[in-house]
């Protein structure tokens, strides 16, 4: 099966990095009430059993912002690497995830905007692959991109946006969305035969044809305007993006 793997000189443009209005929504997320009451009322417990065995983890060191989604990242990591600290415990370490989860959609995709700029490039890129395979124009069989979390929950709330029937769970690491696109037998060029299978993690989040899906999905990740007109629009001044700076793109 012939895999293509995205460029490395358009990688960047998949998701968000160095974005002002990316580090201003995780900054106003961090000193909101709505993050206290996540980390200090929803998940106290959890936090007063990670003091209890770790005497080094003050309150002090979780309320600065970040820390305590910094810390429950390295515990996952942990026991990704095998190296599960033994007082870390499986139903604990399920806490943490759950904790990982929450701030990963509540804090850095909390603003409508920021998905579609997070999926807008991604969101073309895989409806011309789809378009060009219908067309004949392209023999791809997988297709395959890489990305940050963030990137791949931004492109579940995308189509969340157009199907309010996903639950968003706790995200593990390695999580996943493939975009299948069928068509019955000898009906391969015919775009209103064809119809698309979602799957998060293996499981079908979305099933519909092919020109209804396109409609839908291309709206999920329009802007409205150019990208630079919707940082400006949200309050942000985008950053200058030349080739000779394509890595900060």
């Amino acid at each position: 099966i012939p895999i293509q793997t995205v460029d490395p000189s358009v990688e960047n443009l998949l998701r968000v990095r160095n974005c002002n209005f990316f580090d201003k929504t995780i900054d106003n997320y961090y000193s909101s009430e709505q993050y206290r009451k996540t980390r200090v009322e929803k998940f106290g417990k959890l936090w007063e059993t990670i003091k209890s065995l770790y005497p080094q983890i003050t309150e002090e060191y979780l309320a600065k912002k970040d820390n305590a989604r910094s810390l429950a990242d390295y515990l996952i990591c942990t026991e990704l690497d095998g190296k599960r600290p033994s007082k870390i415990t499986p139903e604990l370490m399920q806490q943490i995830k759950d904790f990982w989860g929450i701030i990963q959609r509540d804090g850095y995709l909390s603003d409508p905007m920021l998905v579609k700029l997070s999926i807008y490039t991604f969101v073309k890129e895989v409806t011309d692959k789809m378009n060009g395979a219908i067309e004949g124009k392209s023999y791809l069989q997988y297709s395959l991109y890489t990305g940050h979390s963030n990137t791949v929950n931004a492109i579940v709330l995308g189509i969340k946006s157009f199907n309010q029937t996903i639950e968003l769970t706790s995200d593990e690491f390695a999580t996943n969305v493939l975009f299948e696109l069928n068509a019955p037998e000898g009906s391969e060029k015919d775009e209103n035969a064809h119809y698309v299978v979602v799957y998060h993690n293996g499981n079908v989040i979305h099933n519909e044809s092919y020109p209804e899906f396109k409609t839908k999905f291309l709206k999920a990740g329009d802007l409205g305007m150019s990208k630079e007109d919707a940082c400006r629009a949200s309050g942000n001044a985008c950053l200058v993006y030349t080739s000779d700076a394509a890595d900060d793109t």
